[in-house]
């Protein structure tokens, strides 16, 4: 390797050197981004003081650090101190812009794990060189009759290779950028198999190497139980039946006067609450006049415009319900509180709800749900504790927002009826599976 200082002194030379500089694409997507704000600080310090770090290239001229420094030099007008490094190999080439680049102060522990995976890359490459050269060098030795003493070095760097490639490389690339080995195997799993989106967000900082690799280990626990659970698999047998598509619309073609309950789970928010005065609407007409009850999940601060909408849908309000978490709880910035409960608004279509158990408990205990297909999946604990309340066997649960089935679940585990709407074709084909799993495991 050759070092050497190509500062120029003069400005017709200048012209000449500036136009040999070369950019390499694949070298420079080495180089983190710096904010806008470093960049301006940068390039205030070359226009006052000059360029105190020179610019390295190699033989032909092509940048191999300081491509920032060299875009404010560009912009200012001002011609850079370059220095020239040598390499006889490609690959030490590129291993010295990695590590050069691994000294920036500004990286995340993301961007750094994404320097150490080139460099890895780098070092798999060198290893596959010296398993070509040792056995070229088997052959000649072979060929020129010298024995074949080479075998055994040749199949102890093959094994070491395949180590390598194993996790030993791992652990030597981790110890040198300074990550920890689990912190660098999550890193490396998102770099190769999270989506690009993804990988900006865990790059820029608004997403952590743990959360996004949970995310990507559920993910890949979703594809895997939609590859066991797959359509050809799914049958149902009467007294199911499920519709994807707008409830609104297909609830047009329901008879009057034939749901025994309502049990169901609206989206939350400003922006879906028209979707309770639909579902009141609907309830009106399908619930049985003699006691069908209706039972949803709504927010506590909706619960006013909710009540007023049961009112002029023609509904009465008989309960309020208290499902106590037993997660984490939520915060409520806008009105200084923590919700430890959710609400389950409980109405009836006429005087009273007709009740077929003993009495009712107002608070539910529940527990986490599995969320492998959905992060917003409840658990089955109070749709089975509610619907055997309120039904008997046989008897019809409609779920007008089923999402991914878990209504569904509960009523068939009670030995009730089910008629389940989704709008979203994806959640829909969720339920689909989830609910016919349920059937499958029930008659095995």
């Amino acid at each position: 390797m050759v070092v050497s200082d190509q500062s120029n002194k003069n400005n017709s030379n200048n012209d000449n050197k500036t136009s040999k500089i070369k950019i390499n694409e694949e070298y420079a997507k080495l180089v983190s981004e710096i904010s806008q704000s470093d960049y301006e600080s940068l390039k205030t310090s070359i226009k006052e003081d000059g360029l105190f770090v020179p610019i390295i290239l190699n033989q032909h001229g092509t940048i191999l650090d300081g491509h920032h420094r060299y875009r404010a030099c560009h912009e200012l007008g001002i011609e850079p101190r370059t220095m020239e490094r040598q390499f006889e190999d490609p690959l030490l080439e590129k291993q010295f812009i990695i590590e050069v680049n691994l000294k920036r102060r500004q990286l995340n522990e993301f961007q750094i794990a994404e320097l150490g995976y080139k460099l890895e890359e780098v070092e798999g490459e060198k290893a596959r060189k010296r398993q070509v050269d040792l056995a070229g060098t088997r052959r000649n030795n072979k060929d020129n009759d010298y024995g074949d003493n080479t075998n055994t070095l040749y199949s102890f760097e093959y094994k070491v290779a395949k180590e390598d490639r194993t996790g030993r490389v791992q652990k030597i690339i981790s110890d040198k950028i300074g990550l920890s080995p689990t912190t660098y195997y999550r890193a490396k799993k998102i770099i190769e198999e999270s989506p690009e989106s993804v990988k900006d967000k865990v790059r820029s900082g608004s997403v952590t190497i743990n959360k996004a690799y949970k995310h990507l280990q559920k993910e890949q626990k979703r594809k895997q139980f939609l590859l066991q659970n797959s359509e050809s698999k799914i049958s149902f047998p009467e007294g199911v039946k499920l519709i994807q598509g707008d409830f609104v619309e297909f609830s047009k073609d329901l008879p009057s006067n034939s749901i025994d309950l309502i049990f169901t789970d609206p989206p939350y928010g400003e922006e879906y609450l028209h979707l309770y005065k639909s579902l009141f609407e609907v309830a009106h007409k399908v619930l049985k006049d003699d006691g069908g009850s209706l039972l949803t999940y709504c927010g506590h601060i909706a619960l006013p415009r909710i009540l007023r909408y049961a009112e002029e849908a023609g509904l009465g309000y008989w309960w309020t319900l208290c499902l106590k978490h037993s997660g984490a709880s939520a915060r409520v910035f806008g009105r200084y509180m923590i919700a430890d409960w959710k609400p389950i608004l409980f109405l009836v279509k006429g005087s009273k709800p007709n009740l077929v158990g003993d009495l009712i408990h107002d608070v539910i205990e529940s527990k986490p749900p599995g969320k492998t297909l959905n992060d917003w999946v409840q658990t089955t604990v109070e749709a089975e504790y509610l619907i055997s309340k309120l039904t008997v066997e046989n008897q019809i649960v409609f779920d007008p927002m089923m999402g991914t089935g878990t209504t569904g679940i509960a009523a068939l585990k009670l030995k009730r009826q089910f008629l389940g709407m989704e709008k979203d074709a994806e959640t829909f084909g969720d339920a689909k599976r989830n609910i016919s799993k349920k059937i499958i495991a029930t008659t095995e």
